[in-house]
């Protein structure tokens, strides 16, 4: 008795289509799980403003899930300050004297600088209106409120998120290649 088997150009060919749908399935799995924890993570960015007390803030306000060639972006700006920065990396971050006192986890390794103007202890007064929250305002003799401030802790809405779905990214993989299979 004598056992063999014929490789040929055809099963080639077919192996290689055999192995093309496994490579589409594989692309639908990761765009629906990749949907999929984009969705969370808008989800948990407001409920993490929501805890900061930012649920109605400019932040979460400019929330966008953006499709991209690899897959989401999680953005959110706020309102643009001068010197080109974002609203979001101010609250992320966190400012000044109280902000350098609760640094963010990644602060030191982005180049990100607390009390950039010395101002320290003393603090400084910012321009503002009647919805800011801060109690300490004051409406100058031209009219103009303005608000001191020695600065804000940092608020990490965006790491928190960023570290919770990196948590739940296997499980959600999993769910949709169980569904797949």
């Amino acid at each position: 008795m004598k056992l063999s088997f014929t490789l040929s150009t055809e099963s080639i060919n077919n192996l290689i289509k055999s192995l093309q749908l496994i490579d589409d399935k594989i692309d639908k799995i990761s765009e629906l799980a990749l949907k999929d924890l984009a969705e969370r993570g808008i989800t948990y960015i407001k409920d993490y403003l929501t805890m900061y007390d930012l649920g109605n803030s400019h932040i979460a306000d400019t929330l966008q899930m953006v499709k991209t060639e690899n897959g989401y972006q999680l953005i959110a700006t706020g309102k643009q300050l001068d010197g080109g920065l974002c609203q979001a990396v101010l609250v992320e971050f966190g400012t000044g004297i109280k902000g350098s006192q609760t640094p963010h986890e990644l602060a030191g390794t982005n180049g990100y600088v607390y009390d950039i103007k010395g101002h320290g202890e003393a603090g400084w007064w910012y321009p503002t209106d009647t919805n800011d929250k801060n109690p300490q305002k004051y409406v100058t003799t031209d009219g103009e409120i303005i608000a001191h401030t020695k600065g804000m802790p940092s608020r990490p809405f965006m790491y928190q998120t960023q570290a919770k779905l990196e948590v739940e990214m296997k499980e959600v993989l999993l769910k949709y290649l169980k569904a797949a299979i």
